[in-house]
């Protein structure tokens, strides 16, 4: 089939959304930060929220279809908002800040956050984690959008299971820490570490 599934579609837009930076970021701001700052992080997430939920309103508005496949995201619809040379300009830009972004800071810090739990949990030393997730990477995009798309249909439904199954079962094992949590939270948001 042409394309993607709608579902396909979805999982792909969740996979490009939720990942390092909801736990590996989290952990990070607790430790730096202390307790407060994981208000910061629930501020950060909400106006998170609202930004790509624009960025996927504007995608869809101002998707093309070129040789009948369709085509749109963020340097469509910055050339359609800034005309002309200024417009090539700033999706130029973007586009190539993004690669760089995606393609290489982004996959440092995955990587890196991948193989540094791995070496301290399994002891398996974070060079041939590294390896093996440039491989099993390099497998996927290489296939395309439709095996990424194959592969995030798969498993991110399985990622957002477990994902919620274990910050349950955590919540109920702590059930008797959940009210000073939130107490700690709120008192040292507004302290100079946690901000």
């Amino acid at each position: 089939a042409e394309g993607m599934s709608s579902f396909q579609a979805l999982t792909t837009a969740i996979a490009a959304q939720v990942g390092t930076g909801n736990i590996t970021g989290c952990a990070t701001a607790l430790v730096s930060g202390g307790p407060g700052a994981l208000f910061w992080t629930w501020m950060s997430a909400f106006f998170g929220m609202a930004t790509i939920y624009a960025e996927a309103v504007l995608a869809q508005h101002y998707k093309t279809t070129v040789n009948g496949h369709v085509t749109g995201g963020p340097a469509y619809y910055i050339r359609a908002a800034f005309k002309g040379k200024l417009g090539k300009i700033l999706a130029t830009v973007f586009s190539v800040l993004i690669i760089l972004a995606l393609g290489f800071m982004g996959s440092m810090v995955q990587s890196n956050s991948i193989g540094e739990t791995c070496a301290a949990a399994f002891h398996v030393p974070s060079w041939v984690i590294g390896l093996l997730v440039t491989a099993v990477a390099g497998f996927i995009f290489l296939g395309g959008i439709h095996r990424i798309a194959s592969v995030t249909e798969k498993l991110v439904p399985v990622m957002a299971c477990i994902y919620l199954l274990g910050g349950l079962v955590l919540l109920v094992c702590r059930i008797q820490y959940i009210p000073e949590t939130f107490a700690m939270i709120f008192r040292y948001a507004f302290t100079p570490n946690a901000i």
